[in-house]
């Protein structure tokens, strides 16, 4: 279900050793070297976008905006920065809560919660 631990890039990866895999240290790692901090969920997500979109002009060797979506409706298991996407043709946004990471804010940190268990 969860990836395997990979080298720390980011501060929540010590609490959070599921959600670790080459992509998601490689990106932290290349924003922390541009930007001086750490990012947040934001640009994460619009990295993914920029991924899936140029993986569906690689399959559908289109940019037919019909062609695109049935590309991305066919994207299943596509590793992303914020999590795994399984898109289909009724589900356009790919991530259900356990393709994630969640997490809350305890003690000055973030801490791993399943979910479910949140407060």
């Amino acid at each position: 279900m969860h990836a395997p631990k990979a080298s720390a890039a980011s501060p929540w990866e010590t609490h959070l050793p599921y959600i670790s895999y080459t992509l998601e240290s490689t990106y932290h790692t290349a924003y922390q070297n541009k930007y001086h901090q750490n990012p947040d969920f934001g640009p994460g997500v619009g990295y993914d976008a920029v991924l899936v979109l140029a993986q569906a002009l690689k399959d559908a060797k289109s940019s037919d905006p019909g062609a695109l979506r049935t590309a991305i409706e066919g994207m299943h298991g596509f590793q992303g920065v914020v999590g795994t996407y399984d898109f289909s043709a009724s589900d356009h946004r790919g991530l259900s809560v356990d393709s994630v990471g969640i997490v809350q804010v305890s003690g000055g940190g973030f801490e791993a919660v399943e979910p479910g268990q949140g407060q």
